[in-house]
């Protein structure tokens, strides 16, 4: 299996995003009746924006359920890198800990207005803003781990 995907995987990937896309096209296009690009009202009978969220929907559960299938099978067949894997996870877990009691409650400027519209509660915002903190500090740590990785191979 992994070396099928390990092939044929970008062209199917490219391939479910193509026909996801002409889903959308269709649905929009199909959808009749003359809109303004600001009538959000009744552009949402269109139900574009419907489908293009269910598809997106879709696309996450499957991609939850490929990791976790993927990440049963990698511990079952390879058991050395099970440690690894569940100290990397124990770490993540831990620094989204940290992250979201640091996180403060947001309760100023527009976010407060769109709390009291959607009665968001106050661990909801700080869930929100440690899971941007956790993002933010990852995605720095990927670059700078590839951004040290090209470094090394450039003087190999």
């Amino acid at each position: 299996m992994y070396n099928f995907l390990l092939r044929n995987g970008t062209t199917i990937a490219f391939v479910v995003g193509f026909i996801a896309a002409v889903i959308l096209v269709v649905a929009v296009v199909g959808g009749g009746g003359e809109y303004a690009y600001d009538d959000h009202v009744n552009l949402y009978g269109v139900g574009a924006f419907d489908t293009a969220v269910k598809i997106g929907v879709a696309f996450v559960v499957l991609g939850l359920i490929a990791i976790a299938v993927g990440g049963v099978y990698g511990l079952v067949t390879n058991p050395k890198s099970a440690i690894k894997f569940v100290i990397g996870g124990a770490v993540l877990a831990v620094m989204v800990g940290i992250l979201f009691t640091i996180s403060p409650e947001e309760t100023s400027g527009p976010v407060r207005a769109l709390n009291e519209q959607y009665d968001i509660q106050g661990t909801t915002t700080r869930l929100i803003s440690g899971g941007i903190l956790a993002t933010v500090i990852l995605l720095g740590l990927a670059f700078a781990t590839v951004l040290l990785a090209e470094i090394r191979n450039a003087f190999k």
